[in-house]
């Protein structure tokens, strides 16, 4: 079901990924909203501004496919006023959904679910946590990803394991970065965890939601080196979790990108991107290079350098640029 003002009489609904198919079934027009406007000082506004838009509720089928991929698809539909703005929903696996169900903001009141599962919830008020309750097995390795940000959750999730006897394990996304979309963790012993989901800053809002899909599941972090050479063939090293340590790319544009490459490893439930570029492509550590070439290094060591050489003329221009 869509809400949104101006989609009287939408006839279609457009996905951007393949395997996702739509119809509507109905379109309902809803009540007015209040037509007091608020000015920015707070009070009602004197400024005729016109009616507003009418509402609608539109409720529209979808068949998603077997083979679809899993992760976020984007849609459009079709108005006698033209396409509406997009809108995001994810697909996902076929696990059970652990909801957030209310209370469950202590250890003692956690909503207990079996992996492979998806966490659901929203902390929907300042100072709200969840807890949920799993079983595994010693040295599993649990991968946990959270979509809900790629479809406008606003929540800066902290997801805290512990272990029985309450004490955290480890934490997760109080740095920000990657770790508020996806990490994993491998458990050492057998037995119940606990884990916690909260907001970095303790706030809490209807927006506040989060989608953690939790199990041993394929999972990519990125891939050296990060990028290769148009037309070329290379074979990239995987960071994740349950994947084959190497993967062969071609270096074939996207058609809506030009300099980058989207890779989804193995049905892996994300993608990573890579660079594509112009220039011969070397992985180096330090030595003389030929100009123009892209390097692909890595700084091994705290405190390590890598130094290159390379030959140029007195007045010559040359860029360098760190990607």
């Amino acid at each position: 079901v869509l809400f949104r003002s101006n989609l009287a009489r939408a006839s279609a609904i457009y996905f951007s990924e393949p395997g996702v198919t739509g119809r509507i079934l109905r379109v309902k027009e809803l009540p007015d909203l209040s037509d007091i406007r608020l000015g920015s000082n707070g009070t009602a506004s004197t400024i005729d501004v016109g009616p507003l838009p009418p509402r609608n509720q539109v409720t529209v089928e979808v068949e998603v496919a077997p083979e679809a991929d899993i992760g976020p698809v984007s849609f459009r539909l079709l108005t006698p006023l033209g396409t509406s703005p997009e809108g995001r929903f994810l697909i996902e696996p076929y696990y059970g959904e652990a909801p957030d169900r209310e209370p469950n903001d202590t250890p003692e009141t956690a909503f207990e679910t079996f992996l492979p599962a998806i966490l659901a919830g929203t902390i929907s008020k300042p100072g709200d946590v969840d807890y949920f309750r799993i079983q595994v097995k010693a040295g599993q390795q649990i991968a946990f990803e959270n979509g809900a940000m790629l479809i406008g959750s606003s929540l800066q999730p902290v997801v805290a394991i512990l272990d029985a006897d309450l004490n955290v394990v480890r934490e997760f996304g109080a740095e920000g970065g990657t770790e508020q979309l996806m990490f994993s963790h491998r458990f050492e012993k057998a037995g119940a965890y606990y884990v916690r989901v909260s907001d970095y800053q303790h706030s809490g809002r209807a927006g506040h939601f989060y989608r953690i899909i939790a199990g041993e599941f394929p999972l990519v972090e990125g891939a050296f080196p990060m990028g290769l050479r148009k037309g070329a063939t290379a074979e990239l090293a995987l960071r994740g979790y349950h994947l084959s340590p190497k993967l062969k790319v071609e270096g074939r544009p996207l058609p809506e990108s030009e300099d980058t490459l989207l890779l989804r490893p193995e049905h892996a439930f994300n993608q990573t991107r890579v660079a594509l570029g112009a220039e011969p492509e070397v992985e180096s550590q330090g030595g003389p290079i030929s100009l123009p070439v892209t390097v692909n290094g890595r700084i091994a060591a705290a405190g390590a350098e890598n130094r290159y050489r390379f030959q140029a003329r007195k007045g010559e221009p040359w860029v360098l640029e760190v990607n």
